[in-house]
């Protein structure tokens, strides 16, 4: 199966590219498949770019985990990086995740010390430790700005060794660093 990506010309074949329509930003290039909400940023992939967070969303997994979605609108040079859909110029929102452990006997989720969540949470709230491990809600990360280093996903997580079709691949926040401002 093979996705079509959208542009301003209508739907093309997947190896054709996106170009960026920001000011001062033509030479970057962006595939969004169509009906993906996750573009590829493929040639930021390895590097640490601002971001914005303007949504975050907590949610139980299949197997009554929790995992926490902070969606990250990119900046680059303090412009958001924009992406040509069918619907005109979007920004470039893509996500970044947290694993939660299993609540325990009464229900309650106490985050490990040196999970990628606590360690994040602390950092957003300007390096205060939470009175409580139970008790870290994600909204300290709302409207805030960060750096974050994007990943490409290439790989099953079930199988890291095999390479996933290149129509499958999407780009997340592999990691939160502070921005000058924190």
């Amino acid at each position: 199966m093979t996705r079509d990506l959208v542009t301003r010309e209508g739907v093309i074949g997947p190896d054709d590219r996106v170009r960026n329509a920001a000011s001062g930003l033509a030479g970057l290039e962006v595939i969004c498949p169509a009906g993906d909400p996750l573009p590829i940023l493929e040639h930021l992939d390895g590097k640490i770019v601002d971001i914005h967070v303007v949504n975050v969303r907590a949610s139980r997994t299949f197997k009554d985990e929790r995992s926490v979605e902070l969606q990250c609108r990119v900046h680059i040079d303090g412009e958001p990086l924009l992406i040509e859909l069918g619907s005109g110029k979007v920004p470039a929102d893509i996500p970044c995740y947290f694993r939660l452990p299993r609540p325990g006997k009464h229900g309650s989720i106490s985050v490990p010390l040196r999970s990628k969540y606590y360690l994040a949470w602390t950092m957003a709230n300007r390096g205060a430790r939470p009175g409580r491990r139970d008790r870290m809600s994600p909204e300290v990360f709302m409207s805030r700005m960060f750096r974050g280093r994007v990943h490409t996903v290439k790989t099953s997580s079930r199988d890291p060794k095999r390479q996933l079709p290149r129509d499958t691949w999407y780009s997340t926040i592999s990691e939160l660093l502070p921005s000058e401002g924190i």
